[in-house]
């Protein structure tokens, strides 16, 4: 593979005689240094420098004012993308799969910083408000010679908002039933010559079960408060930047009388970062350098209740619940242009420190270390661009794969954008796959399921190709179609072994034993006129069938998605309208038919839905109130079963939502005048 890889580099970069152009968003970046106010409309997420999203090697998708869809969190945003699934867990909270891959391969960023504390896999998205954000850049693909691991499946990059040297003040009140309440104050200023932009947020969620009688609920009660900090100097072309963010969440999950006593547990979340960031953007280089620090505690204490006096009893901390992860930082990047042969060049590097403890990783704490080089070079050739790019990368604990990507991008005289790749993705063993250490007894048997230091990365191979089409524009009308197909291959998938008897003793360990593979694509047609925008789009995705065996069973089991999105402006009046249908999700599950007997396949689908978002804003630009309105799950879905084809009988519940909420939304935004 590295010699095919080295091959095509040769074949690509060879000609030194080639008709050279002006990059791609190269007319665009240099706006961007003349005026400020176009750089908000340029990606940062894996490129070489700031460029505009239609031009792009690397298609990233951006998800522009989330406050317009009366979207609170990231799990709220993301819900309606087509190819992004995300599911529900009552305790971990909510997690996200891009393309059938699944959400311990997507990466979470920040401002390109590493979200860190994962929990069976899942950052959960609700700990992660909306306030403080511009925008949101998603890729949907391996992004690991850029992001290493866990950025198999792709990335989610939240961009902040950057503070303003006008003086600003916005506070804001958002209500919903079923006990949900949101407060934002946000403060802008200046600080001599730099800006200043603090968020503060408060969250509390009663939850909320479709049974009411019962005290346990699928949606747990939330109480969650988190603030950020941004200070931003700019000078000609450099700025500095630092950036801190802390938040704290309750989450409680009420328990069941059994005797008249009841056991609540009570999860107390932490996570704190902290980036310091310096950019320059010059005429023919480009640093962009962050080192930071962020953690993330987690721990459980559980609290009896008494049916009889509603009073609280005895708690008890229990340590083999703690949580607690911490990650160092450091990363840097340098982008050259004008370079001989016509080349864009970039290198890069960073080194990360991650410690994972809490009562169930062996000695109580582990440490990983892992450092990278990564780099590559752009060629345009006419209408041909042509990217190639790898990360070589040592850690402490696991080999890592030799990681390349090569992306192709081709403008056509008829006004499509072809585009091309493969890219290698991996992700690294967790520290609790390293170093788990845990046992309990459950009647005459002991069950002991222990780490494995011996565990290689997962590794996948991802190709990807994509067309943009400008069918028509005409003074303010414009209809684009987007279009994809994809493919990905994961081999050495970790999981955990089959148990192993030793008399009462019972033991399992985590090995590489598993592959994935999963394929499918979009299609989207995006329609605008002046302040009317409507996108409609349908994907398929199809994930291997794990127990086809050749014979009657389909080797792919699938899906069909649709997404419509209303985008429209009245003045100050904004209404969004985002529908997305989920189809029929089908697949197979083996049953145990008793001892001694062998299993049977039985095929089982879980029903299709249909999400309805609607919501009013209206917010003027300057000093003003700020109302909104909406209802989030018009169509009133709530939990899906998994039906057994044949029998008709439920096997298990799938948490989607939790049925239709109104939202109202009234605040108050003042902003003075401009130094």
């Amino acid at each position: 593979m590295i010699d095919v890889w080295l091959g095509l580099m040769f074949l690509v970069f060879a000609d030194s005689d080639a008709v050279v152009k002006p990059p791609p968003g190269e007319h665009v970046a240099q706006k961007a240094e003349a005026d400020p106010s176009i750089r908000e409309h340029l990606v940062v997420t894996a490129q070489f420098r700031p460029e505009s999203a239609k031009e792009t090697i690397i298609p990233v998708e951006v998800i522009k004012a989330p406050a317009m869809n009366g979207d609170r969190d990231l799990r709220e945003l993301l819900s309606a993308e087509l190819l992004l699934d995300v599911t529900q867990n009552t305790v971990f909270g909510s997690g996200l799969s891009i393309g059938g891959v699944s959400g311990e391969n997507v990466q979470i960023l920040r401002n390109g910083m590493p979200v860190v504390g994962r929990l069976d896999g899942i950052i959960d998205l609700e700990q992660l408000g909306l306030s403080a954000y511009d925008r949101v850049e998603i890729i949907k693909g391996p992004t690991s010679v850029y992001y290493g691991s866990d950025a198999m499946g792709g990335v989610v990059n939240l961009i902040p908002k950057r503070p303003a040297k006008t003086p600003e003040w916005e506070l804001t009140g958002g209500y919903r039933d079923q006990g949900d309440e949101e407060q934002t104050l946000k403060a802008g200023f200046a600080l001599g010559e730099s800006g200043v932009l603090v968020t503060l947020r408060r969250r509390h969620f009663d939850g909320h079960d479709e049974n009411p009688q019962t005290r346990n609920r699928d949606w747990a009660e939330r109480r969650q408060q988190d603030g950020s900090f941004h200070w931003r100097r700019d000078f000609k072309k450099v700025s500095v930047s630092w950036l801190s963010s802390v938040t704290d969440e309750k989450l409680t999950d009420l328990g069941e009388f059994t005797d008249d006593v009841a056991w609540d547990q009570a999860y107390h979340t932490r996570r704190t970062s902290h980036q310091l960031v310096f950019d320059h953007h010059g005429d023919r280089m480009a640093v962009d350098f962050f080192a930071g620090y962020s953690d993330y505690t987690r721990d459980r204490t559980s609290h009896q209740v008494n049916a009889l006096s509603a009073a609280s009893g005895a708690s008890v901390v229990d340590p083999a619940f703690d949580n607690a992860f911490d990650m160092w930082i450091v990363k840097g990047m340098v982008s050259f242009k004008d370079l001989p042969a016509g080349l864009e060049g970039q290198l890069g590097f960073d080194w990360s420190r991650e410690t994972g403890s809490g009562g169930r990783i062996l000695e109580g704490s582990q440490t990983m270390d892992n450092g990278a080089l990564f780099g590559g070079v752009r060629r345009q050739v006419s209408g041909l661009v042509v990217q190639a790019m790898v990360r070589v990368m040592e850690n402490s604990v696991y080999q890592v794969p030799f990681t390349p990507s090569l992306h192709f991008r081709y403008d056509d005289v008829g006004g499509r954008v072809w585009r091309l790749a493969y890219s290698r993705g991996f992700r690294g063993p967790s520290v609790k796959q390293l170093y788990l250490d845990f046992s309990f007894t459950a009647g005459p048997f002991q069950y002991q399921i222990y780490g494995n230091e011996e565990l290689d990365a997962e590794r996948g191979d991802h190709y990807n190709a994509s067309l943009n089409w400008s069918l028509w524009e005409r003074g303010t009308h414009t209809l684009e179609l987007e279009s994809r197909l994809f493919f990905n291959a994961i081999q050495d998938l970790i999981a955990l072994s089959a148990t192993v008897a030793d008399g009462n003793v019972v033991r399992r360990s985590y090995v590489n034993v598993d592959e994935h593979r999963a394929r499918g694509g979009d299609l989207s047609l995006s329609w605008k006129q002046g302040t009317t925008a409507v996108m409609l789009g349908v994907a398929r995705t199809e994930t291997a069938n794990a127990l086809a065996d050749g014979g009657s069973l389909p080797s792919y089991n699938g899906r069909w998605d649709g997404r419509l999105q209303v985008r429209q402006s009245f003045g100050l009046n904004h209404l969004s309208l985002t529908a997305k249908h989920v189809g029929d999700q089908p697949g197979f599950l083996e049953v145990s038919q008793g001892r001694n007997k062998p299993s049977v396949i039985e095929e089982i689908q879980v029903p299709s839905y249909n999400l309805v978002d609607l919501y009013w804003r209206r917010v003027r630009t300057g000093a003003g109130p700020i109302l909104g309105a909406g209802i989030k799950n018009v169509t009133d879905v709530r939990n899906r079963e998994s039906i057994a084809v044949a029998s008709g009988t439920a096997h298990a519940d799938h948490q989607i939502d939790r049925g239709r909420v109104f939202q109202l939304e009234m605040g108050w935004r003042w902003r003075g005048r401009s130094r």
